[in-house]
């Protein structure tokens, strides 16, 4: 059973993530101060907790879990994978929850089994998408590639990632996902810019939920606590 002190880590994380998730959703911008005060709370706790109550039992794992995350976390950012928050908020999980021993797992480092979590979770966009855009092809008749200059395998993708929408203001977390070339065609942008989310939709065009990662990995978060590693799961049901 997870310590007292475990326990109040997990709701100083979840809280930060949720509220970063928030900020996020709002204003594409979370303020630093939400990842600083919850380390500076939680960080002395999770020391507390693994070196003087569980008596440093997994010292060592604790050490590779902070170390290999924040190594992970900003290699990932400089790569340009995700953004600045995305590495702050895995590295805000390390610092207070870096081990989890729960659920189905292939290690216990939980900062990295919760940011495969959010990525698999990511897919859930293309797992509506495309069935939303089959209907709207097969059943409702829609041409919703007119005026596309695109191959098919493209508009493949594109089903995939977004669709074509009619009213633009009920779309507040959309971004675009077309661009004009020089003789005014229309073609599909998968790797919109940050900058380009703030640009205003049009009606008629394709866009993209533009739901930050933030948020997923607040749901791996979620899934991670509850349920441990999806990814080990899906593992063993294929070696069981």
């Amino acid at each position: 059973m997870p310590s007292t002190l475990y326990t109040v880590d997990v709701i100083i994380a979840l809280l930060a993530l949720i509220y970063a998730s928030y900020l996020d959703l709002k204003k594409r911008e979370i303020d630093d101060w939400v990842w600083i005060a919850a380390v500076l709370v939680g960080f002395p706790i999770m020391l507390y907790d693994q070196l003087v109550i569980q008596g440093a039992a997994h010292s060592y794992l604790l050490i590779i879990s902070i170390i290999l995350t924040i190594a992970l976390a900003i290699g990932f950012y400089k790569a340009g994978l995700y953004g600045g928050a995305d590495a702050k908020a895995l590295i805000m999980i390390a610092l207070l929850l870096p081990l989890a021993f729960n659920g189905v797992r292939i290690h216990p480092f939980l900062p990295i089994s919760t940011l495969l979590n959010g990525l698999i979770s990511s897919l859930s966009i293309p797992l509506v998408m495309l069935p939303l855009n089959l209907y709207r092809i097969l059943i409702k008749k829609e041409n919703l590639f007119e005026g596309i200059s695109e191959h098919f395998v493209r508009k493949a993708i594109a089903l995939l990632l977004g669709t074509k929408i009619r009213n633009p203001d009920k779309h507040k977390f959309w971004g675009p996902m077309e661009t004009r070339t020089e003789d005014g065609r229309r073609r599909f942008n998968f790797s919109p810019s940050i900058e380009s989310f703030w640009s205003p939709l049009s009606s008629g065009e394709w866009a993209t939920p533009s739901i930050p990662l933030v948020v997923f990995i607040t749901v791996g978060f979620v899934i991670d606590l509850l349920f441990g590693d999806i990814f080990s799961h899906v593992v063993k049901l294929f070696i069981s």
